[in-house]
């Protein structure tokens, strides 16, 4: 599980692989966002600023529903 590897977060390759080459490939997905944010919910404090900024700006919902719904399964809100 990732959230148990937040360490492995500060390194800029690990985030290369997990982010932009597996993430990111499914963000139109319906669940990779959701998921996505519960991730981030564990690991922030460990990823790297710019790294931290790319991923909030590529989580930004395209819509109002896709935000209340992504957002509503975020853990800390719910």
């Amino acid at each position: 599980m990732l959230i148990h590897m937040n360490d492995e977060f500060s390194a800029e390759d690990f985030c290369t692989v997990i982010f932009d080459e597996f993430f990111f490939a499914g963000l139109a997905r319906d669940n990779v966002p959701k998921h996505l944010l519960k991730l981030l919910w564990y690991i922030y404090p460990k990823l790297p600023t710019a790294r931290l900024q790319t991923l909030v700006k590529a989580l930004q919902p395209t819509s109002q529903v896709k935000m209340k719904e992504a957002w509503a399964n975020v853990p800390c809100l719910t």
